[in-house]
């Protein structure tokens, strides 16, 4: 009678096989999350250029000179205005719901409130309070007040406090896409009643 020879082989052999379903089990999930990791990735640029795309194309510009009015005789500048812009191909833009934060070395950053006026100076110019700001004229169509690139709106702003000779100020223009436009100027040290701002 023959004996039979015992070993492990098999038990080998199948402890291989059970490892290597494991190995290709975890290189699976591995791979799935690669790849959900990598599409996330994906949209997200896309999703920034898209953002950054429409900021670009919602830009606003400032056309032509920036004015100051001494509107007191006074001696300083208690209204700025300005023509607003877009660039060729910008896409269209509510002036009403643009931000306007408005500083000075001597005065902190303030937010002006819109004051809808119908694109004409209404309350009147002169009248707009401390802080405000209005659209007193545009080639926008009467009652709207979204600019299209082939438009303009000039802006009257009352800033918080008059402006001395030689005081720096600056604008922040923010549209409701997140575009920025930065105005930074200097009244010179001769005011008249209407004065070019550099």
């Amino acid at each position: 009678m023959k004996l039979s020879r015992r070993d492990n082989l098999a038990f080998s052999g199948i402890e291989a096989a059970i490892v290597l379903i494991a190995f290709v089990v975890v290189g699976s999930v591995f791979s799935y999350v690669v790849l959900g990791a990598s599409f996330f990735t994906t949209q997200k640029s896309q999703q920034v250029a898209h953002t950054s795309i429409t900021q670009t194309a919602s830009k606003i510009v400032v056309r032509g000179d920036i004015i100051g009015l001494d509107t007191s005789g006074a001696g300083n500048i208690s209204i700025i205005e300005f023509d607003l812009a877009l660039p060729e191909g910008g896409l269209p833009v509510d002036v009403s719901t643009i931000n306007l934060i408005f500083s000075t070395e001597n005065q902190p950053p303030a937010r002006l409130t819109y004051v809808h006026s119908g694109g004409v100076a209404s309350p009147p110019l002169f009248g707009l309070e401390p802080g405000s700001w209005t659209i007193i004229s545009s080639t926008m169509p009467p009652g709207t007040t979204v600019l299209n690139n082939v438009q303009h709106a000039t802006i009257a702003i009352r800033p918080p406090g008059p402006l001395q000779p030689r005081e720096n100020f600056n604008i922040q223009l923010e549209t409701e896409n997140g575009a920025l436009l930065g105005i930074s100027r200097t009244v010179p040290s001769g005011i008249t009643n209407t004065t070019i701002l550099y």
